[in-house]
């Protein structure tokens, strides 16, 4: 949809649903959001599935969501493996990468950050989780 196109710092414009697509295929990614409107690249909000999270760093078990929420390695790992999706030869841009991710300890809901047909409300989305979007581009 037009109205959700992102536009990066140095004016390509992304259309979010095809990579939030791509990221959803993620068997530990419940959902994900792009984020990125007139930034210098792309960073996503994921919402994790904390259990199979667990499996994919398997080796990371004993430790709890929080920590592992906070934990670098796991950030870079789960990027890693989210950018290996967005590669050229699967139709993606070099600049479709995404530079940043975090984790959100909750799952969107119908009414906030969900419209009844479940369609991501971006707006709402950026508005409430601001101060981490903001942290994401520092």
């Amino acid at each position: 949809r037009a109205k959700e196109i992102i536009v990066l710092a140095s004016g390509e414009n992304i259309d979010p649903s095809r990579i939030e697509g791509a990221i959803n295929q993620l068997p530990f990614v419940k959902d994900a959001v792009l984020v990125g409107q007139d930034r210098k690249g792309l960073a996503a909000l994921i919402v994790p599935d904390w259990d199979k999270m667990k499996e994919f760093v398997a080796g990371r078990i004993g430790q709890s969501g929080g920590e592992a929420q906070q934990d670098k390695a796991l950030r870079d790992r789960v990027k890693a493996e989210i950018n290996r999706l967005l590669q050229a030869k699967n139709g993606f841009k070099p600049y479709e990468k995404l530079q940043k991710i975090d984790f959100l300890k909750n799952e969107f809901t119908v009414g906030e950050e969900l419209t009844n047909t479940f369609k991501k409300r971006r707006h709402v989305i950026e508005k409430k989780y601001r101060e981490v979007i903001d942290r994401l581009f520092k």
